[in-house]
């Protein structure tokens, strides 16, 4: 996993991981990994994520509104 820059440094976001088809999300002071594929989220938001990931801002953000749910 690639650790997630946060830029703001206000973000629960810890680390990313990016396929060609998904996106895995690791929380801080969460064990767990939060994958993030077309099954539950559309391929849009998918590579939203995917493009604000390498960004380093805004990931947190974005998923506690639109995708908070949409994990596998």
């Amino acid at each position: 996993m690639e650790r997630y820059l946060n830029k703001r440094g206000n973000s629960s976001v810890e680390a990313f991981f990016i396929a060609e088809d998904y996106i895995e999300v690791k929380f801080l002071n969460s064990p767990k990994i939060y994958r993030y594929s077309p099954k539950n989220a559309n391929n849009n938001m998918v590579g939203y994520m995917k493009h604000l990931a390498r960004k380093g801002i805004g990931l947190n953000t974005f998923i506690k509104k639109f995708a908070n749910t949409a994990y596998d």
